[in-house]
């Protein structure tokens, strides 16, 4: 039986490198990014990984990346792309008061970096034949928080292309499928109540003054998950587990929260189903009267 091989972006902390330990404990030849000098100590060691150093924003890396995967398979080709790589603090804050540089540096990697993934890595995947794609959205894409707005934009993009290439790619017999993970323990939300201050410092005044009291209660209700953040292990079972499966889905839900949430909406509908997250996220009622 030959190898079979997937590369997974982001694999230096968090789901990555949870999922590129899955993988190779299974027998998988497991490739995983990390950026540029970036620590790199949690994946050293373990057979059947490959560490090589990447950044998805830079198009010609990623070609060259391409490259080098394809002297390592062979004409075997790609059996799974992974794209994990993403970021959410930077332009977190109300989005009125965001500055556009850091909106658009997260739709860098978080949209256009998985999308310069998937182009310069097709050609490998089409080599293996029936190869998966696997994209990280969110749970945000079902109940998205208020205070995160760039983040909650990018990963609904993230499901928006994963969709459309479900059209593309089927002729193929390439199949391409949406994890939504709930609140995870990562870098990302390490540290969450000094990362909420620093976004609030970087908003403009005027925003600080409209909105801190009013998102007060919602952020600290989003505090409060983040306490209870599922171990990334889990969401590394989920992507082993639907990558395995004859027919992937469009969407799956990481973590019983956000399965919770999936069912939730499509019983409730998408109105009512809003009308309870406000509730729950204490997201404050009209106080304004319309001056007549």
């Amino acid at each position: 039986m030959k190898d079979k091989f997937v590369f997974i972006t982001g694999a230096a902390t968090g789901i990555g490198l949870a999922t590129s330990k899955k993988f190779a404990s299974m027998g998988w030849q497991v490739i995983s990014t990390v950026l540029p000098g970036q620590d790199k100590s949690g994946l050293t060691n373990i057979a059947n990984i490959q560490i090589v150093e990447l950044d998805i924003t830079k198009a010609n890396m990623v070609e060259e990346m391409a490259k080098k995967v394809h002297d390592i398979v062979g004409d075997e080709g790609l059996a799974l792309l992974i794209n994990n790589a993403g970021i959410a603090n930077i332009g977190s804050g109300a989005l009125e008061g965001v500055g556009m540089t850091d909106i658009k540096f997260c739709y860098e990697v978080n949209v256009f970096g998985t999308i310069t993934m998937i182009k310069s890595f097709l050609p490998l995947l089409r080599r293996y034949g029936t190869a998966r794609i696997i994209n990280l959205a969110s749970g945000a894409v079902r109940a998205p928080v208020p205070f995160a707005g760039a983040y909650n934009s990018s990963k609904y993009s993230v499901l928006g292309i994963s969709k459309t290439l479900r059209y593309e790619l089927a002729p193929f017999g390439i199949q391409v499928a949406c994890i939504e993970p709930s609140t995870v323990q990562s870098e990302m939300t390490a540290g969450h109540t000094e990362n909420m201050e620093i976004s609030w410092s970087k908003m403009t005044p005027e925003s600080v003054r409209i909105y801190r009291d009013t998102i007060g209660p919602t952020n600290e209700w989003l505090s409060e998950q983040i306490v209870n953040a599922i171990p990334p292990e889990q969401i590394a079972d989920k992507i082993y587990k639907v990558h395995g499966k004859k027919k992937m889905k469009i969407r799956y839900g990481g973590g019983s929260m956000a399965e919770m949430l999936s069912v939730t909406e499509g019983i409730l509908g998408e109105n009512l189903f809003e009308k309870i997250l406000m509730k729950m996220m204490k997201v404050p009622k009209n106080k304004f009267i319309r001056k007549v």
